[in-house]
């Protein structure tokens, strides 16, 4: 086992915030998803926060499915985007998490 940290469920699929990346683009999105394969597609999300912390930027979304997640991007990154809460963001996956390895390290 493993200590993965955050992850979030979309689409069924386990996803590490640092494994999401967010566009303003739809078509875009879609474009690189297309790279990755086996993730859950491109998800329409609704920006509800925006953290700075450092170099890292945390962004909390709503997906138009409702469900709820967060990415983790780099300063640059968030900077480009000029991401506000209320915009509109299309999310992707880069890498999907083994859900073997998303056990948790402590039993209780």
């Amino acid at each position: 086992m493993s200590f993965l940290g955050s992850v979030a469920r979309l689409g069924g699929q386990l996803v590490r915030p640092h494994d999401i990346a967010l566009h303003r683009s739809r078509e875009r999105a879609r474009q690189l998803d297309a790279r990755v394969g086996g993730g859950p597609g491109v998800l329409e999300a609704t920006v509800e926060r925006v953290v700075r912390l450092g170099f890292e930027v945390r962004v909390d979304l709503r997906a138009d499915t409702g469900e709820r997640f967060a990415a983790q991007l780099t300063r640059a990154e968030a900077d480009a985007l000029a991401l506000e809460a209320g915009d509109t963001v299309f999310a992707h996956t880069v890498a999907l998490v083994n859900p073997a390895e998303a056990e948790p390290a402590l039993a209780i």
